[in-house]
């Protein structure tokens, strides 16, 4: 392990299994997203919740669904 990390583990919660919905972590991340994609990626803040769900919904996750765009991007410029 390295020692000038404070964590020897994390878990990863996704869909609510270990902590209850009630806590915000879900929330957390949506909203995590959201600003990642207008921060990172460029997009307008009116539409990064729903491009968020799109993604989530076409590719299973919002980071397959980037993978995707960056990838088609990358053809389509080259």
């Amino acid at each position: 392990m390295d020692s000038s990390s404070p964590f020897d583990s994390i878990i990863f919660d996704l869909d609510d299994t270990l902590y209850s919905a009630k806590t915000g972590i879900g929330q957390s991340l949506k909203k995590n997203i959201d600003d990642f994609l207008v921060e990172k990626c460029g997009f307008p803040v009116s539409k990064a919740s729903a491009l968020r769900v799109e993604l989530f919904k076409t590719y299973g996750s919002s980071l397959a669904g980037l993978r995707v765009i960056i990838l088609f991007l990358a053809l389509i410029l080259n």
